[in-house]
């Protein structure tokens, strides 16, 4: 664990390099209403980073679901964004499967398993973490994807205009 926090800054540019990768269909999202994390976790906790980070900025709900079913108020303008360091967290299946079931969109981040290949076999956008990290120690890859994704659907200001004199790049 040691060597994986000490090499953190290095985590955070290779998150960065992914998140830089990720290419949303923006027709395929434009008006959604609200945007929900489902996850557990360490995979949950940059959902709630993100959210505290983009708190002023952000201009639709942004709620983290830990549960098994999602929100009562999660339909087709809702983007689900499945958050699984493993990919075969029991909980955020059963989340990814009730968003599925209501025709939110789905976005998927994680290292593989289960959630890899719904969102293969589904079309979802997939972004792909590399593997061998335990999710507690995985905070770069869960919490900056996140947030350039967010970012690159245009549904929060850009924190670099919203603090001019703060550099945001890692």
């Amino acid at each position: 664990m040691y060597d994986k926090i000490y090499h953190f800054p290095e985590q955070v540019e290779q998150a960065f390099s992914i998140g830089q990768k990720i290419n949303p269909d923006l027709e395929y999202y434009r008006n959604i209403k609200n945007i929900i994390v489902a996850g557990m976790g360490g995979s949950a906790i940059g959902g709630d980073l993100v959210r505290s980070y983009l708190a002023g900025a952000i201009n639709i709900p942004f709620y983290i679901c830990r549960h098994y079913r999602l929100p009562e108020f999660v339909n087709h303008d809702s983007l689900v964004i499945i958050s699984s360091y493993s990919g075969n967290t029991e909980e955020t299946l059963s989340a990814m499967e009730d968003a599925v079931v209501r025709k939110a969109r789905l976005a998927c981040i994680t290292s593989g398993g289960k959630v890899s290949e719904i969102a293969r076999r589904n079309g979802f956008l997939l972004v792909e973490l590399p593997k061998g990290y335990p999710p507690r120690a995985a905070l770069g890859f869960s919490f900056i994807p996140l947030l350039m994704l967010v970012s690159k659907l245009g549904v929060a200001a850009n924190p670099e205009k919203r603090y001019p004199g703060i550099d945001t790049r890692p």
